[in-house]
């Protein structure tokens, strides 16, 4: 959300932050609906497309290729900014040759990245609001990232 949302009208802000949420945890619970509803205009790609990721299951696809420590998830809803994200984001952009000015990067460091950039008091509300932590299938603000190419 941008920042001037959040200081001159956070009722509003939460608002928004409780409905996204709240569609979040639709999402989850309903998910060939979910596909309908992002390939009636929100994603370029077919509607089987999208169910086929949303309700994939690795029993039904087992002669695909499985990272051995993955477990065969489908693509989430997860609403918590998680710091280890928004770390690995940075140190990705650092590394990605990009054609505009990118100066900035150098020498940031991604857990200060984080702190600066994120506030997590809205969206924690929000998810308490909703559900939980567990309504999301989450235990707490900390995770790992896994990134294997």
């Amino acid at each position: 959300l941008r920042g001037e949302l959040l200081r001159d009208r956070p009722e509003q802000a939460a608002g928004f932050m409780d409905a996204l949420v709240r569609a979040q945890a639709w999402a989850r619970t309903n998910r060939p609906e979910t596909a309908a509803v992002l390939a009636s205009g929100y994603l370029p790609q077919p509607k089987p497309v999208i169910q086929r990721a949303l309700t994939y299951t690795a029993a039904a696809h087992a002669d695909a290729l499985h990272h051995p420590d993955w477990h065969g998830e489908s693509l989430d809803f997860r609403p918590y900014p998680y710091p280890s994200f928004t770390q690995e984001l940075v140190r990705a952009m650092q590394d990605t040759v990009v054609d505009a000015p990118a100066g900035f990067l150098t020498g940031l460091d991604p857990a200060t990245a984080h702190r600066e950039l994120v506030d997590d008091a809205l969206v924690t509300r929000s998810i308490a609001r909703a559900g939980g932590w567990g309504a999301f299938g989450m235990h707490g603000t900390t995770r790992t990232e896994e990134i294997q190419a």
